[in-house]
């Protein structure tokens, strides 16, 4: 958080405040700005901008459903796109390979030298 060097309130405490709150106020409205402009990535667990939210309301036994404006900006999680990394490697390993019409075999360990690229060292 930024620091109040200067301050015309009756006290520093109250400065500080308002500045805290003005700080975040700024580094949110970067961050949705960013997300409006693609600038964060998924993978990295980057952020993402929600502007619409399904409410469901139940009046007298019956289920509306309505779709309400929000701005929530929520962070994503890295562990996500290792999920889905995972699930294709899992995906991958266990589809077979046809080598003729009748033989079918399983790739198992082998299934890194299709998949993953070689590393270079620089």
């Amino acid at each position: 958080m930024s620091k109040v060097k200067t301050y015309f309130d009756s006290n520093k405490e109250k400065a500080r405040h308002r500045s805290r709150i003005d700080e975040t106020r700024r580094t949110k409205a970067n961050r949705i700005r960013k997300c409006n402009n693609d600038t964060y990535s998924w993978l990295r667990g980057g952020y993402y901008h929600e502007t619409e939210r399904t409410v469901y309301i139940v009046r007298n036994n019956e289920r509306i459903i309505k779709t309400v404006p929000v701005s929530i900006l929520r962070k994503g999680l890295p562990r996500r796109a290792k999920y889905f990394k995972t699930q294709a490697k899992r995906r991958f390993r266990r589809n077979g390979k046809n080598i003729d019409e009748e033989s079918y075999i399983l790739r198992g360990n082998k299934y890194r030298k299709d998949y993953e690229i070689p590393w270079q060292v620089w």
